[in-house]
């Protein structure tokens, strides 16, 4: 099969579809205890996702932060202070969703308290309808819903050639100052571009983003080469099969075939991408559910054939990327939420192992590496001192099995205590 043909499968898959209104399961979410008051969650085991190791220990949160960790008997002796009993469970950091979409904010806020209740206090969207997901953002930093930290791009920024109805259009220069100036009023965390995004106005795009200190992240679009995304300005690749727009769609590589992508996309050549990555601080947001999910249902024997080809380099590809040392984040590419797609972090982190990684550098791409990569690893990532209470509570080791962060206790959003209840 002509990878091009493969390539333009994937894009349409990807292509957002749904815009219909979610509805709620039968389960709310609610903080049980007050931000403000004081907690200790006593003798858990304590992953410390930095060095993938694990150590006993008890966490005093107050006001939301981190304020001593310790043994219990150096800690305050207050019977007013909430003690929760951790001994034999393990405490991680809040996870963070790096690619999803709430599309909007009335079919995202009945199930965004959900994403809360599966241990995620972050999540990053990557295109939607800008303005309602802008809304529900703030109604969860004001207090008004329950729900992860919302980091968003608003719009998709493309080319002329895309007919998502989420796209916004770029064909020059003055799009581009029209779209930053819309976009910087509704106070967005990054830019995120897609497949036919023009070349020319990537520079343009670059100079402005270095301006406000915001990074480009998005796919690879067409004709920009793998060893060139840090001279364009791009610093987050999204799906790990935009690596084949990379290669594929570049003309001067002349790689026109899967067989001759495959050849191409070999150990040497990835460890040498890798270096590149490494050191241009770019991160690689790799979507394997998604990916594996896609490919899987493709139809016809031969298409299924080369979907099965393309995850196992695919795999390879992300533990030779790990090995190395690119920073890996974990992301779901999930549209509307709903009760089945919940657990579609966890499906990924299992995926990452099943690529190569180990339990604790698949914890990483979910607690560590997107806090680093947002620039909020000063409180966010992982469980120090002096760090936002955003914790999940687990009845089982991570580090020994990766489902078992699914294995949830309880979850606090800084400092809260957030457990399922009826209604």
């Amino acid at each position: 099969m002509n990878i091009k043909i493969v390539l333009n499968l994937c894009i349409a898959s990807l292509l957002l579809a749904l815009l219909t209104a979610c509805h709620s399961d039968q389960t709310s979410i609610r903080p049980n205890h007050d931000s403000n008051m004081a907690l200790i969650i006593k003798e858990p085991t304590i992953i410390d996702v930095k060095y993938g190791v694990a150590y006993a220990g008890s966490i005093w949160i107050e006001r939301g932060f981190i304020k001593q960790i310790g043994p219990l008997a150096d800690m305050s002796q207050d019977p007013s202070i909430r003690v929760i009993d951790g001994r034999g469970k393990f405490i991680i950091p809040g996870l963070f969703d790096m690619h999803l979409h709430l599309v909007e904010d009335h079919n995202a806020v009945p199930q965004l308290g959900h994403l809360l209740a599966r241990g995620i206090t972050g999540v990053r969207d990557l295109g939607g309808v800008a303005e309602s997901v802008a809304l529900a953002r703030q109604g969860i930093a004001r207090g008004e819903m329950t729900g992860p930290d919302v980091y968003f791009s608003g719009w998709t920024l493309d080319g002329n050639q895309a007919a998502d109805p989420f796209h916004h259009k770029i064909q020059s220069h003055d799009d581009i100052n029209d779209a930053v100036q819309k976009l910087g009023a509704m106070g967005v965390d990054f830019f995120k571009i897609h497949n036919y995004f023009p070349r020319e106005q990537l520079y343009n795009l670059k100079r402005i983003s270095d301006q406000l200190g915001l990074k480009i992240i998005g796919h690879i679009p067409v004709g920009i080469g793998l060893m060139e995304l840090d001279a364009v300005g791009i610093q987050g690749i999204e799906h790990i099969n935009s690596v084949l727009s990379g290669i594929v769609l570049d003309p001067s590589n002349e790689v026109n075939t899967l067989a001759d992508a495959l050849t191409a996309l070999n150990e040497s050549y990835v460890a040498s991408w890798a270096v590149y990555l490494r050191q241009n601080g770019i991160a690689l947001t790799p979507t394997l559910y998604a990916m594996d999910d896609m490919y899987s249902n493709f139809e016809g024997e031969a298409a299924q054939a080369t979907g099965r080809r393309l995850m196992a380099l695919f795999h390879d590809m992300i533990r030779w990327l790990n090995e190395a040392g690119v920073v890996l984040l974990a992301g779901t590419d999930r549209g509307v939420l709903t009760a089945e797609n919940m657990d579609q972090l966890h499906e990924e982190l299992n995926h990452l192992v099943k690529a190569g990684l180990s339990p604790a550098d698949a914890l990483k791409t979910a607690t560590i590496n997107p806090a680093m990569f947002l620039e909020l690893d000063h409180q966010h990532g992982s469980i120090d001192i002096n760090k936002k209470a955003n914790l999940v509570i687990l009845h089982s080791n991570p580090l020994i099995d990766i489902a078992n962060t699914r294995d949830i206790h309880l979850v606090l959003k800084n400092g809260q205590v957030i457990q399922p209840t009826s209604g």
